[in-house]
């Protein structure tokens, strides 16, 4: 189980996430906003800062920022899934409260109602195939474990590049990190890897299997805490 809490779900189609970060309020809005900090901790990005500019993650358009409070409210719209373009009803965003603590984030993603939402995986011919599995809230529902799981992990990640350690240097050991590192050290040994990568590897490798955790974490709460059609 994961120490932050998990998401919650607000609506059918709206879901919040709530984080405290020990760190000034202006801090944490440059992690949510400057390109540079963005692509430490979430994926590569660009954001024009103003109301109508446009913004990317990974190269791709997602949609253009409806509302913005510096430094206390970003508002995105997003693509919609299953349709066609990005529209207003579709956004996410994030509010930020300075507290006694630093700073309280929320962040909520709304999808509009509607679509016939569907979540696809790969099979092993390399075909999309859709998957009862992966929309455990049923086909008109927005949310996939592996979404929800996603910004969990990114909010772990955000976390550790405030704090200044590496992301993921704070997941606690698992059985398959001990056998990795025990296995990562016979290889040094042998000459087969330099000691920093193999040290590398076994952190990506724990990071990989913390996000598959957090999905079948996310899989049973969309099962358990969905409100109904």
């Amino acid at each position: 189980m994961p120490q932050a809490e998990l998401a919650t779900f607000i609506d059918r189609f709206t879901v919040h996430y709530v984080r405290v970060f020990p760190h000034p309020i202006e801090r944490v809005w440059r992690a949510l906003t400057e390109p540079a900090e963005l692509a430490a901790w979430c994926m590569p990005a660009t954001i024009d800062l103003r109301v109508g500019g446009a913004y990317t993650f990974q190269g791709e358009a997602w949609g253009h920022i409806l509302a913005l409070d510096p430094p206390r409210l970003i508002k995105f719209g997003k693509k919609g899934i299953g349709v066609p373009s990005a529209t207003d009803d579709n956004w996410m965003q994030y509010e930020l409260e300075a507290t006694a603590d630093g700073t309280r984030m929320r962040f909520v993603e709304h999808w509009q109602e509607g679509p016939d939402y569907r979540a696809w995986a790969i099979d092993r011919f390399g075909k999309e195939v859709e998957t009862e599995d992966n929309r455990p809230g049923g086909p008109f529902s927005p949310f996939h474990p592996g979404t929800l799981g996603g910004w969990h992990g990114m909010f772990d990640d955000l976390a550790d590049v405030l704090d200044g350690v590496p992301r993921g240097s704070r997941l606690a050991p698992s059985r398959l990190s001990i056998v990795a590192r025990a296995w990562a050290r016979e290889k040094v040994q042998k000459g087969r890897f330099a000691a920093d990568a193999a040290d590398r590897y076994v952190k990506e490798l724990r990071a990989e299997e913390s996000y598959f955790d957090l999905i079948d974490i996310y899989r049973e709460h969309i099962r358990a805490t969905l409100p109904p059609a």
